[in-house]
């Protein structure tokens, strides 16, 4: 078997013992994000047990994970919304999807972690201009602070255990649910301990009264859940495998594909559906 060529890279000063970083990150104590380069495929982490973005070095753009893949299809309900919220920012993979394939949407990203927000460059993220920005705020008091809607909102903030806490919480989807326009869709990753996922899908299905469907990552551990402001939305969206066969050719992704997982799932969200070389110091 071939070794792999893979570089690690820490938001350190150069002057920094890499020795003793290399240390912490392999003992799990080091604390902050970083990033592993692995082949063509550049990985942001927060400790090495899992991989909490991952990005294409030769095509940037390109959503390598599959559970962003199945968050894209917010584009089945909502085909051209004005005003898209990401909660999370990561290693960007949805925002850059979102910049470059919807030119006439604002996207405002947010993100608690100010190391993560620190690493955009090292992920090809888009500078801030007139349509795209990334806000360091909590995603929960951010939309207490909103009295206007989104048209689309994708909730993707992690930690290691999971989703974060005050992303998971009835509080934040009743508050998500009335930062929606009328036509307006949330999508959440719900990931962790089976547990928390079972209380996250509970209170999703609480907040949307119903209005839900999932769509399950099957080779990751990760739920993606479509809510509507209009519960209406979910049988007008019936009829849209055309739109799938358009977006699958304007974005290359199988959009019709995912469409065919996500029917048999449109039913009320239920707990039942939830069930892992060299250092480079890129100067603080």
């Amino acid at each position: 078997m071939g070794r792999l060529n893979c570089m690690l890279r820490l938001l350190e000063p150069r002057s920094s013992s890499k020795a003793r970083l290399w240390s912490r990150v392999c003992d799990g104590t080091y604390g902050k994000p970083f990033v592993l380069d692995v082949e063509d495929r550049r990985q942001l982490h927060f400790d090495l047990d899992a991989v909490q973005s991952a990005m294409s070095l030769s095509d940037p753009a390109r959503l390598v994970l599959s559970y962003t893949r199945k968050m894209a299809c917010f584009l089945l309900f909502c085909r051209q919304p004005t005003r898209v919220l990401i909660l999370g920012l990561g290693g960007g993979s949805l925002a850059k999807f979102c910049y470059r394939f919807l030119p006439d949407s604002t996207i405002t990203i947010v993100e608690i972690n100010r190391d993560v927000i620190r690493l955009r460059k090292e992920f090809g993220i888009p500078d801030d201009d007139c349509r795209f920005r990334v806000i360091h705020d909590d995603g929960l008091s951010y939309l207490k602070s909103l009295p206007e809607g989104f048209d689309v909102i994708l909730a993707d903030a992690c930690d290691r255990a999971g989703t974060a806490p005050d992303m998971a919480s009835l509080d934040f989807y009743l508050r998500a649910r009335t930062c929606l326009t009328q036509r307006g869709v949330l999508v959440a990753n719900v990931c962790g301990p089976s547990r928390d996922c079972s209380e996250q899908l509970s209170a999703l299905d609480e907040a949307f009264d119903d209005g839900s469907l999932a769509i399950a990552s099957r080779k990751v551990g990760n739920t993606i859940v479509f809510c509507f402001r209009d519960p209406g939305i979910v049988e007008r969206w019936t009829r849209s495998a055309a739109i799938a066969k358009q977006l699958k050719r304007e974005s290359g992704l199988n959009f019709p594909r995912y469409q065919r997982l996500i029917a048999p799932r449109m039913i009320p969200v239920r707990p039942s559906i939830a069930a892992s070389g060299h250092a480079e110091l890129l100067g603080a």
